[in-house]
């Protein structure tokens, strides 16, 4: 083998090696990246997680209101009915809606004549 040849195989390999080194560091200068990348996956998965875990909990402690609210309005309408007072201020308000007097929805629905007075004032 010439000297020529032998040099010329000697810059190559220099060159080579001096590639492969670079490639090497970029190749940790990638694995570092991906590192840190992994590691931000890996957040947002765990705030994916926790955030996942409050929906549930809203929802768990949502899923019971409608039924709540029916049984609040349930209860509602029977007091209403149950209650001969309310019974009273219904009709008063409803003659006094038809243009009964004050005096006479006092004395027809037990109630005091101002207040007969007052439910008149509303409906004029």
């Amino acid at each position: 083998m010439s000297i020529s040849l032998f040099a010329a195989l000697l810059v190559c390999v220099f060159f080579l090696h001096k590639k492969v080194n670079a490639l090497k560091a970029e190749l940790d200068v990638q694995r570092k990246h991906n590192l840190h990348i992994q590691v931000d996956i890996d957040t947002l998965f765990s705030a994916s997680e926790e955030v996942n875990a409050n929906i549930r909990a809203v929802q768990t402690s949502i899923e019971p209101l409608p039924s709540k609210i029916n049984q609040l309005e349930g209860n509602l309408r029977e007091q209403q009915a149950e209650d001969p007072q309310i019974k009273l201020y219904r009709k008063a308000a409803s003659m006094a809606s038809q243009g009964a007097s004050a005096d006479d929805i006092a004395s027809e629905c037990d109630l005091p004549l101002a207040e007969a007075n007052v439910l008149v004032s509303l409906n004029k």
